[in-house]
């Protein structure tokens, strides 16, 4: 993390949320696991991503995990971590079903994991079909 960042976060006084806004040193670490992955630093977004307390976790709104959830899904998947990419990808179902079946970003990563796959596991297909993306 930036060490603007990091002042700006701890400045605040809290780990995870000064509500309305949710700023706080854990979106900052979202935002820099998710600025990790768009640059192509897999395994250092996902070390930023691992810094992420799981309580502070829980504490953001459900669009906020359900997004950071989607960035880790993408670096893990990059980073050859499948099995954990198709697991990050169902944590995230769960808190937003509606992000990972009609996002782009969310079927860019699972057509990703189907066309890596020679044979899917069922639990990647079954996902493939809820967002309508099919194993090419």
């Amino acid at each position: 993390m930036s060490a603007a960042a990091a002042t700006a976060g701890a400045r605040l006084r809290v780990r995870c949320t000064a509500r309305p806004t949710t700023i706080g040193i854990t979106n900052c670490l979202f935002h820099e696991a998710s600025i990790l992955t768009q640059l192509g630093e897999y395994g250092d977004s996902l070390t930023a991503a691992a810094r992420i307390k799981a309580a502070d976790f829980a504490a953001l709104p459900r669009e906020r995990r359900t997004h950071h959830l989607l960035d880790t899904a993408l670096a893990q998947c990059r980073a050859g971590q499948l099995e954990d990419a198709l697991d990050t990808l169902l944590d995230s179902e769960r808190f937003g079903p509606q992000e990972i079946h009609c996002r782009l970003a969310a079927r860019t990563v699972i057509a990703e994991l189907l066309s890596a796959e020679t044979t899917p596991p069922w639990r990647l297909r079954a996902l493939g079909e809820r967002s309508g993306v099919a194993n090419s």
